[in-house]
């Protein structure tokens, strides 16, 4: 279970630093070798699933039609502003925001059958008792 927990904390640390570093450094290339790669890893993913051909063209459609609604918002909207206007960094927030999409359209809509399962420790199941585990099986 630590092991577990461990690498989901890990794997959340690894996406804030990288969130943080395109927050500091990230230019207009930066930003859209960040949206493609993303959007191209997640369809090559989701054709190397076993789900339907249906899900795998909607889950591409969906990846991207959101790299392009990406791409041309840093272009015509984040980038233009900078140097100039003091709503560059917040719109560069939601320009990140944005970055994460896929990774919320692959949550709602793919279905994974791969559950984690957290094994009870030792002092849970040797606190079981028979009466518990007749009430439920009947």
């Amino acid at each position: 279970m630590n092991d577990i927990l461990h690498r989901v904390r890990f794997d959340r640390g690894i996406v804030i630093a990288i969130l943080v570093g395109l927050y500091v450094f990230a230019k207009m290339p930066l930003m859209t070798l960040a949206s493609v790669g993303l959007a191209g890893g997640l369809v090559v993913r989701t054709w190397l699933t076993a789900s339907r051909r249906s899900v795998k063209l909607g889950l591409s459609a969906a990846y991207i039609g959101v790299m392009v609604f990406q791409l041309v918002f840093n272009a015509l909207v984040l980038f233009p502003m900078r140097g100039w206007t003091a709503l560059y960094y917040p719109t560069k927030i939601v320009a990140l925001g944005l970055l994460l999409l896929p990774l919320v359209v692959e949550r709602f809509v793919m279905v994974q059958h791969q559950d984690e399962f957290y094994m009870p420790s030792a002092a849970d199941v040797s606190a079981v008792s028979f009466d518990e585990l007749q009430h439920n099986w009947a």
